[in-house]
């Protein structure tokens, strides 16, 4: 809209459309304690660090990349107060995937999270 553009989309819903990790979050990397960090830290989203760190986590402890297609998606939940609500789906071959949700505490989020994943059922029939 803002653009002037009209293109035809369709938006999909996270669930069961589970994203790859950090999809949208937009990063910047600077020299530490330069002026342009300065800047940045001044525009950085608390929430959304914390939903990226979390995909991250759950992304290191299952190995994701190329070869093993994964969905990893942290929400902060809005009107419940340091929660976040995590979604993982891993497919590891047409017939065997599995979607798995969690909602996990925003002040031991990344421990949740690493917990989740090590016990992710998909993971043991790989």
């Amino acid at each position: 809209e803002r653009l002037n553009v009209d293109i035809e989309y369709e938006r999909l819903d996270c669930d069961p459309f589970v994203p790859s990790p950090n999809q949208g979050i937009i990063a910047a990397v600077t020299r530490r304690e330069s002026r342009e960090s300065e800047i940045l830290k001044r525009i950085d989203d608390a929430e959304t660090r914390v939903e990226a760190d979390v995909e991250n986590e759950v992304l290191k402890v299952i190995g994701g990349g190329c070869s093993l297609p994964v969905g990893v998606h942290a929400c902060c939940k809005c009107g419940h107060e340091g929660e976040i609500e995590l979604s993982l789906y891993v497919c590891v071959s047409r017939d065997k995937y599995a979607l798995e949700k969690a909602v996990l505490s925003k002040d031991k989020s990344l421990e949740e999270a690493r917990n989740f994943a090590l016990n992710f059922p998909a993971l043991l029939k790989i």
